[in-house]
């Protein structure tokens, strides 16, 4: 047999039928590897899933402590595609884009889809959101905004909060608030005077005496008289009224009692080389006025003045 081989096969057909032989033995291994990874990965997902339709759900995580779950909702469902399956390759991307859309969001930092079982999967979110920091009245409107200055929608903004052993919640209405709890109205400082007309939803209020009114407001937040702060008032920015007078101006009121105007003129040109009072030194005239009024900062005298240095009261 071996002789026949020999003299009936060239070397050249020799080598080519060896190349055959290898070429079936790789291709058999691609193939037993391929269902192999495929096996494994089914393994690592909890078992072999069945084949059909994945029914899923999208997922905030975190969800920031101040937003209430029913804005959650109203985010989850303005992102959710419609007409995309799970398996879809382009399901993350469309849930981006819309995330970029929505104006409660400020920046995505991950869509992941993650299958959970046989027929159920996940799409979480992470990303960063704009919390309301204050409010602006403008020709009988009111309007939230966030740190930047932009228009949050009213009626998704939360209003209540309300606690109990596990933590402060926070709620869109009063009526949305458990009847074992006490409703707390959440405090907005607000922005008057703002020059430029409101933008929409989603995008900036345009203007510099926003800007410095909402500095003021970030400020102000952080001490504890915080909630006896009713107004900050910027229709003076930059002097555009009258030279005399201060270019912001506070109002602090608790409900319909009297009201004391804090006299609190400008921020320090960033550039240095600027004769107006510090913004943390006129902080710590206010503190200390409230440390000897007894935490009382509206109510007492009629102005208090902080631009000059010394601290600077009304005779009432």
């Amino acid at each position: 047999m071996r002789t026949w081989w020999r003299e009936h096969v060239s070397d050249r057909g020799q080598v080519l039928a060896k190349m055959l032989c290898w070429f079936v033995f790789l291709v058999a291994i691609i193939v037993g590897g391929a269902a192999t990874l495929t096996a494994l990965e089914r393994y690592a997902h909890g078992g072999q899933y069945a084949a059909g339709p994945v029914k899923y759900t999208l997922e905030l995580d975190p969800t920031p402590s101040w937003m209430p779950a029913t804005l959650g909702r109203c985010i989850l469902a303005d992102v959710t595609p419609v007409n995309l399956s799970f398996d879809d390759p382009s399901l993350c991307r469309e849930i981006h884009e819309k995330l970029v859309k929505n104006p409660w969001v400020s920046q995505v930092t991950a869509v992941r889809r993650v299958r959970t079982g046989a027929t159920e999967g996940v799409v979480r979110v992470q990303a960063t959101y704009r919390q309301p920091i204050a409010r602006v009245a403008r020709e009988g409107r009111i309007y939230h905004v966030d740190n930047e200055g932009v228009v949050l929608p009213y009626s998704q903004t939360p209003k209540f909060a309300a606690q109990d052993s596990s933590g402060v919640t926070y709620f869109l209405q009063r009526e949305g608030v458990p009847a074992n709890l006490r409703p707390i109205r959440i405090h907005y400082i607000t922005v008057e005077g703002v020059e430029a007309p409101p933008p929409g939803v989603g995008k900036p209020w345009p203007g510099d005496d926003l800007v410095e009114g909402l500095r003021l407001v970030r400020l102000l937040s952080t001490r504890p008289y915080a909630n006896q702060i009713s107004v900050v008032d910027v229709r003076n920015h930059r002097r555009r009224i009258s030279e005399s007078e201060p270019e912001m101006c506070v109002y602090a009121q608790q409900g319909h009692g009297k009201s004391t105007e804090i006299r609190f003129g400008r921020f320090p040109h960033p550039e240095g080389g600027d004769w107006v009072i510090s913004p943390a030194r006129k902080m710590q005239y206010l503190d200390d006025y409230v440390n000897d009024q007894n935490g009382r900062l509206a109510g007492v005298h009629s102005y208090i003045d902080v631009r000059f240095d010394e601290l600077r009261i009304s005779l009432n």
